[in-house]
C-alpha cells in the first residue's frame, strides 16, 4: 500500500515538473523561479522516502511543503493570473 501511494506522489511531482515545464516557455520574472524549482524538488524527494518505508512522517512534510509552496508560487505569479 506503501509503495503504491508513493508511485502516486511521483505521478504528483511528474505532472508538477511537467506544468513547470509549460511555465518556463515562456519569460518568467526572478519571483517566482526558485520556489517554483524548490517545489518540484521537495515534490520529487518525498516518493523516494516514502519508498523506503522508514521515513514517512518527514516525506509528508516534505512533500506537502512543496506542494504548499507550488500554490503560494502559482498564486504570486502574475504571468499565470493575466493567462486566465
Amino acid at each position: 500500500m506503501l509503495r503504491f501511494m508513493a508511485l502516486t506522489k511521483l505521478a504528483m511531482a511528474l505532472g508538477f515538473a511537467r506544468l513547470v515545464d509549460w511555465r518556463f516557455r515562456t519569460p518568467v520574472s526572478h519571483g517566482p523561479t526558485p520556489a517554483y524549482v524548490l517545489a518540484a524538488s521537495l515534490m520529487a524527494a518525498a516518493p523516494g522516502l516514502i519508498w523506503a518505508t522508514v521515513y514517512l512522517i518527514p516525506a509528508s512534510l516534505v512533500f506537502h511543503s512543496g506542494l504548499l509552496i507550488a500554490l503560494v508560487a502559482g498564486l504570486r505569479d502574475n504571468a499565470l493570473r493575466r493567462r486566465t
